[in-house]
């Protein structure tokens, strides 16, 4: 009767000293803060703050079952979001690893192995002609250096402004930007050693080797900027931070920061979503600087791989080259980076030429105020926002 929703079931009783889902929930994410990136512990977060496990509040974790949480996955899967309920079911296994632990099966009473059968339920098969696949987008350089132009005119915060600029000029990814380390930075050699823990899967894979980027003068400006802003800073804490890019406030009243802090994410592609006449991601960038260096500039596959590629393109587990040969190919990279800075730029001074509002910091201003206020689900802040969206200025067109 429970099952078929004719009951409401009765609560498990409270055994004392066993922890609760609640309970347990805090000590595994303390885990995740400690073990994993802080990227993960947010994705942990949300994924077990689902609704559908809501039902498990009150709860001792020892007493739900696997058929519960079975359950409580295919729930997620039937609101019609089957990728995120193949996701839970990814984070609840190993969350029910730690439970079951040696160390840990006293305090929460659950038996090693109790959620290892756990997986959504099968995707439904598609229709035929409505499989689509997301489209790449391929970032112009126009529109490479009116990113750029928007980001020195100004209208942005300077931190934001520094990070976006980073990363047009060495086109890594916002991962790898917000969490870089001041004292990875090296004045005398202009050089920028991007750490294991900031690259993708090189904790993974074993490999512990710095990505080594010679930055061109655009990037170190960037860099510097960012830094004298934190410096110049009224904050303790901000002007003595570790990171180039620090967090600035919490997210949250209870959380706690420090000089290890860091700008998130989403600040920077929601700078990106916010200029006008701008469609590319971050991301996007990567895909301008492989496809406009090859035919705009000749850069060889391995000449783009020694940039993009954090194996730097050589073959994931090759001893000689994690272990033996440590040289960074800095010579190579620099050739590759001071090219496409200088094209970039130019790109900046035609996209400027294209449009000449790049250079009208109110126009500028306005126009991501209004793209702010459609994406954050504001009250319009400008006569040009009607109930129904935006309406398109004339002078919008161009853009």
């Amino acid at each position: 009767r429970v099952e078929f929703g004719k009951k409401e079931a009765a609560p498990s009783p409270v055994v004392a000293g066993l922890w609760t889902w609640s309970e347990a929930r805090a000590e595994y994410l303390t885990d995740v803060a400690r073990t994993k990136s802080p990227k993960t512990l947010i994705d942990y977060r949300g994924q077990l703050a689902v609704p559908e496990l809501s039902r498990f509040n009150g709860r001792t974790v020892s007493s739900i079952t696997l058929e519960e949480m079975a359950m409580a996955v295919e729930a997620v899967h039937d609101r019609g979001v089957e990728r995120q309920a193949e996701h839970v079911a990814s984070v609840v296994r190993p969350f029910w690893k730690f439970l079951g632990s040696p160390s840990k099966r006293t305090a929460s009473g659950v038996l090693p192995g109790a959620m290892r059968e756990l997986k959504a339920p099968q995707r439904s098969r598609l229709l035929d002609g409505t499989e689509k696949q997301k489209a790449k987008y391929l970032p112009p350089m126009l529109e490479v250096g009116r990113i750029v132009a928007i980001a020195r005119s100004g209208v942005m915060h300077p931190q934001t402004a520094a990070a976006v600029e980073l990363i047009a000029f060495t086109c890594q990814r916002v991962a790898q930007i917000v969490p870089a380390l001041r004292e990875r930075f090296d004045e005398k050699h202009g050089l920028w050693s991007i750490p294991a823990p900031h690259r993708k899967t090189a904790m993974k894979r074993g490999d512990l080797a710095d990505h080594v980027l010679p930055l061109p003068a655009p990037a170190w400006r960037a860099v510097e900027k960012a830094v004298d802003w934190a410096v110049a800073n009224g904050d303790d804490r901000v002007r003595n931070s570790r990171r180039v890019f620090p967090q600035l406030r919490a997210r949250r009243k209870t959380d706690k920061l420090d000089d290890l802090s860091q700008m998130a994410d989403s600040t920077v592609s929601h700078a990106f979503s916010y200029m006008p006449g701008v469609n590319a991601t971050p991301h996007d960038l990567r895909r301008s600087f492989a496809t406009f260096g090859q035919e705009d500039l000749g850069f060889e596959d391995t000449q783009l791989k020694m940039i993009l590629d954090h194996l730097e393109g050589r073959k994931s587990g090759d001893v000689t080259a994690t272990s033996y040969n440590l040289q960074h190919r800095i010579v190579p990279k620099t050739v590759v980076l001071e090219a496409w800075a200088a094209h970039v730029e130019r790109h900046v001074e035609l996209a400027k030429a294209a449009d000449p509002k790049l250079s009208d910091v109110v126009w500028l201003t306005r126009q991501i105020q209004i793209k702010q206020d459609i994406e954050k689900n504001m009250k319009p802040r400008h006569p040009t926002l009607k109930a129904g969206g935006a309406k398109a200025l004339p002078s919008d067109r161009s853009s």
